[in-house]
């Protein structure tokens, strides 16, 4: 028996050898282009799995959800919605929320065990591994948004789970077990679950894959000594590589959107709590971000410059005031592109004006407690969306003002920084 040494398992049971797996529940998905934002992951600190997030560097973490089990959390490939496994008893289902952790909706409501969700590149379609009855795991597809019913992807002879969509859209990968042998291996096919093909083929357990910004290569879970580490190959098989070998786990990766980094979720330093760090793709500069039970680390995209594609600006003059930082963002970016600036203030100003109203309101976005119709842009908490709440982002925008731990309590896309 393989296990992955986490504390919340998922039982695989495989059709053609009657053999009991447990992995843990780790999502595949990919890493859309862009700059790089906050980690979202799971973790037990408190009790139940929750989310939290947490700026890449590190810092202070934000919960996000309170209530029941929740874990498997990947975000939308414009950085502003979270996609995530909510269990509630035997059930567990594929929810969506916002970036702040409002809104959430139960996407799928059915009788199977839904968990290892993934978007789709223009963030449409979530796809997620389904346990049938039968006790077998299969790719299903729903649309992000709720409307619809879910849809089967891929049932070839076996096992599919943990999907991930590449980041043009154009193709998906996920593990697979044919059945005849006790493991998984890395697979890709278009993303209408046609013309697979594997990308291992191994005695021992691939799972997770999560691709790289620019499309080419994949990094996953591997188990070549029995203990689970991470590996690397070229999306059309070639290249495979080892890219972490300890005794403890390594899993989880995610890709930075700006490709240059890696983030998983290791046990090297501590045996019993999992926690956040980075390694270069190259294998070197393993660094801790976060070791206070830290699971399964998505990366946050945020609109920037092109994956892969660094540019310098030596002639660029430096500002004259200080940008905002990323938890500053979390205050007063009303249409969730991860900046505060004149479009925030635009949005606010337009309500003040009766141009647009609270149902057109961005929809990424639910701050705070809705009061009466103005349940989105009321910054202040004082039961308006006016002039103020604007100059408040120019403020913060300007450098002005800045959130302090005890600043707009009431507000803060439900959070306080």
């Amino acid at each position: 028996m393989f296990t992955l040494p986490r504390i919340a398992l998922l039982t695989l049971v495989l059709a053609a050898s009657v053999v009991a797996v447990s992995l843990g529940e780790s999502p595949g998905q990919a890493a859309y282009p862009g700059t790089n934002g906050d980690f979202v992951f799971d973790s037990d600190r408190l009790g139940d799995e929750q989310l939290f997030r947490i700026p890449a560097t590190g810092g202070q973490a934000t919960q996000l959800t309170f209530e029941e089990r929740n874990y498997s959390a990947v975000w939308s490939p414009n950085g502003t919605r979270i996609a995530f496994v909510r269990e509630t008893g035997s059930v567990t289902d594929i929810w969506v929320m916002n970036a702040n952790g409002s809104g959430p909706v139960n996407l799928t409501q059915d009788a199977r065990r839904d968990s290892f969700p993934t978007w789709s590149a223009d963030g449409s379609t979530i796809a997620y591994g389904s346990r049938e009855e039968t006790g077998e795991f299969q790719i299903w597809t729903i649309a992000a948004n709720g409307s619809g019913s879910p849809a089967l992807l891929i049932n070839a002879p076996g096992e599919d789970t943990t999907p991930a969509f590449s980041p043009d859209g154009s193709r998906i990968a996920y593990a697979h077990n044919d059945g005849a042998n006790d493991d998984f291996e890395i697979y890709v096919a278009d993303a209408d679950g046609t013309d697979p093909m594997p990308v291992t083929d191994n005695d021992y357990f691939d799972l997770s894959p999560n691709w790289a910004p620019d499309g080419t290569r994949l990094v996953y879970d591997c188990t070549p000594t029995g203990v689970t580490n991470l590996c690397l190959a070229e999306a059309d098989g070639s290249g495979e590589e080892q890219l972490t070998d300890d005794a403890m786990s390594n899993s989880s990766a995610s890709w930075s959107p700006d490709g240059t980094l890696i983030a998983f979720e290791s046990y090297r330093d501590q045996a019993e709590n999992g926690g956040i760090y980075t390694i270069r793709p190259d294998g070197t500069d393993i660094q801790a971000v976060s070791e206070n039970a830290e699971y399964e680390p998505d990366w946050q995209p945020l609109p920037g410059n092109p994956t892969g594609n660094p540019t310098a600006s030596p002639t660029a003059s430096p500002s004259p005031t200080a940008s905002p930082s990323t938890s500053d963002l979390r205050q007063g970016d009303v249409n969730c592109d991860g900046e505060i600036d004149e479009a925030d203030t635009t949005l606010l100003l337009g309500f003040v004006a009766g141009i647009i109203n609270g149902e057109q309101a961005p929809p990424c976005l639910d701050l705070g407690d809705p009061v009466d119709e103005f349940g989105w842009g009321d910054l202040n908490c004082d039961d308006q969306v006016d002039a103020i709440d604007a100059m408040w982002v120019l403020l913060v925008r300007a450098g002005l003002d800045t959130p302090e731990p005890d600043d707009s309590e009431c507000v803060a896309l439900g959070v306080t920084i």
